[in-house]
């Protein structure tokens, strides 16, 4: 019993660690756009906006795609060869291939991009060094994961947003703060960062590159079905603004969107539990007595302190907003408590993820993905018309909650003693 209370104990020093890094680290990450918002016009955040779209629209399509089958073979490989090059060799031969495909659609499209996001030909060429500087942010954070190294993984991150906060606060001094500096920013914080904990890389783990034909396959399969999926989420997370370019003003764009980074900044702290526990879930997926502690016994503690900090947030969010901006973005105010109900509905499903990943669920998972954004999709059509920038928010809460329903039913149908289905039968 005391040896399983101090297991208990580390486990739960591990994950308050993680999750506090991972916390901070993504509260600076959403602090920063709330700065520029605060800087530049209402206009200029919204071309910011428009900017940052097309930037993480391609980082999630080409790059972020690989992360889940990465970190999940290196884990497998791991675990059998205390090594992870094969599956190090296959991710870094994606992450390659990403550069060179970005690089031909940017100057392939380059009016229509730079037209719909309002920068000029220069601006876009820095918005390419600026998808260079994200891309190898999601590189090296996954390795980290991927050698089981969680603590550096968030405090990779961490370190990324203060130097993107240091350089902030340089470029303002110097009255040069603006589209061009941003996007530098983002370029050179990444590769900056890296530089303080490249010492906690096993390059042993890494070293002596191995290609592996199966492992590719596979990782080639898999992130083909995440490129649908999570390009689905990448609208989910942005595809407002495709529907709300056609029918508001720029102005009202920035609007939306200052509202919308403070729901953005919490559901990416959701996705800190998927990133903590996958590791934990694809080695004990066969242990239905740690799967159920995970479910029933984690889940609710953790949803109770989200709720109660969602809660503090939707207190205390207009008087944040009044005092930072006055009444210039009075309308965002309502935008994040819409939201906000969203993100409670988001933190209960994103428990589902690690075990759908670690079943290789990913094709229901990514499907579901697809369906949640043309539900969003239609929803926004048919409420910005009725009610503007506020239809967008009403919307992506409707959104999140079908997909909710959608886990629920495939899990009870395919792993039913997972469900809260089955585990409300059971107590009635």
């Amino acid at each position: 019993m005391i040896n399983s209370l101090i297991k208990n104990l580390k486990q739960s020093n591990s994950f308050l660690s993680f999750t506090s890094l991972s916390a901070l680290a993504q509260g600076i990450g959403f602090i920063l756009p709330l700065i520029i918002a605060k800087i530049l016009s209402p206009e200029g955040f919204g071309s910011y906006s428009l900017s940052m779209m097309i930037v993480f629209f391609f980082t999630t399509a080409i790059v972020s795609s690989s992360q889940t089958p990465f970190i999940v073979y290196s884990n497998e490989e791991l675990k059998k060869n205390n090594k992870i090059n094969k599956a190090f060799t296959a991710q870094l031969m994606m992450f390659l291939s990403s550069i060179l495909i970005f690089a031909f659609l940017l100057l392939a499209f380059s009016n229509p991009i730079a037209k719909f996001a309002q920068i000029s030909f220069n601006q876009l060429i820095l918005l390419y060094f600026a998808f260079l500087g994200i891309g190898s942010r999601e590189l090296f954070k996954n390795l980290f994961l991927a050698l089981d190294k969680k603590i550096f993984n968030a405090l990779y991150i961490l370190i990324v947003g203060i130097i993107n906060i240091i350089f902030l606060g340089i470029y303002h001094q110097l009255n040069f703060l603006n589209l061009n500096s941003i996007f530098i920013i983002y370029f050179l914080s990444p590769l900056i960062s890296i530089i303080f904990l490249a010492h906690k890389i096993e390059f042993k783990k890494i070293s002596s590159f191995s290609y592996d034909n199966e492992i590719f396959k596979r990782m080639i399969t898999w992130t083909t079905w995440q490129i649908f999926g999570l390009t689905a989420v990448y609208l989910i997370n942005w595809g407002d603004n495709l529907i709300l370019r056609y029918f508001v003003s720029l102005s009202e764009i920035g609007i939306y969107n200052l509202g919308y980074q403070i729901f953005k900044g919490l559901i990416s702290l959701t996705f800190i539990l998927n990133s903590y526990f996958l590791p934990y879930i694809t080695k004990n997926i066969n242990n239905e007595r740690k799967i159920q502690n995970y479910l029933y016994v984690k889940r609710p503690k953790i949803m109770l302190a989200g709720t109660f900090g969602i809660i503090i947030i939707f207190l205390l969010i207009p008087y944040v907003f009044g005092y930072i901006y006055g009444d210039i973005y009075k309308e965002s105010v309502t935008i994040v408590r819409i939201l906000l109900i969203g993100a409670i509905i988001a933190l209960y499903n994103v428990f589902y993820t690690p075990i759908l990943n670690s079943l290789k669920m990913y094709k229901f998972y990514q499907i579901s993905n697809i369906i949640h954004v043309l539900i969003n999709i239609l929803l926004n059509i048919i409420f910005i018309q009725i009610i503007g920038i506020y239809g967008a928010a009403v919307a992506t809460v409707i959104a999140y909650f079908c997909k909710t329903v959608m886990f629920e039913l495939y899990i009870y149908k395919k792993v039913q003693h997972y469900s809260i289905f089955s585990r409300l039968k059971k107590q009635i």
